[in-house]
């Protein structure tokens, strides 16, 4: 009995917040509900879309600047002086190990990537510009805070260059 009565505090919880979603923001929780059942008719007719970003835009969630070349506080070398990423510390580390990457679904933004870090949990990262979530191959913690993307690559082979040009 106490699990239904849990169910029916969560249901009205969810319900009060997507409430207040609508007396706050009337216009962007319209378009939310436009921009969702766009999204499910392109899925349905077989293309595949991401419409985080957009939902987040709707709600004033802006980007974060690019943080990834800018050394933490407190990675310093014996004299003070910054650490910057790529350059190893009095320990020689570089870098931390590779993390474990979410597989985006149908509500996260493309232009984020999302982690599965062991002390901090879920870390949304910023991507660089051009660079979609479905395009990551592994992310790369170089110094805290400050990640490295490494994207899918798939080369170039002769074969396939030329079956592109027509060949």
């Amino acid at each position: 009995m106490t699990f239904l009565k849990w169910i029916w505090e969560y249901l009205k919880a969810v319900v009060s917040s997507v409430g207040k979603w609508f007396i706050r923001y009337p216009l962007a929780a319209a378009s939310a509900i436009l921009v969702i059942a766009g999204g499910v008719m392109l899925l349905i007719m077989g293309k595949d879309v991401q419409i985080g970003g957009l939902l987040g835009k709707l709600f004033g969630k802006n980007k974060n600047s690019n943080a990834r070349g800018i050394p933490p506080k407190d990675r310093i070398d014996k004299d003070g002086k910054p650490i910057q990423p790529g350059q190893s510390d009095e320990s020689g580390y570089v870098q931390a190990p590779v993390y474990e990457i979410k597989d985006p679904g149908f509500f996260d933004d493309p232009d984020t990537v999302t982690i599965i870090h062991p002390d901090k949990g879920k870390v949304v990262i910023d991507l660089p510009k051009g660079v979609k979530n479905k395009d990551v191959k592994e992310v790369v913690e170089m110094a805290p805070d400050i990640y490295e993307i490494r994207n899918n690559d798939k080369g170039v082979d002769a074969g396939s260059l030329l079956k592109d040009l027509g060949e």
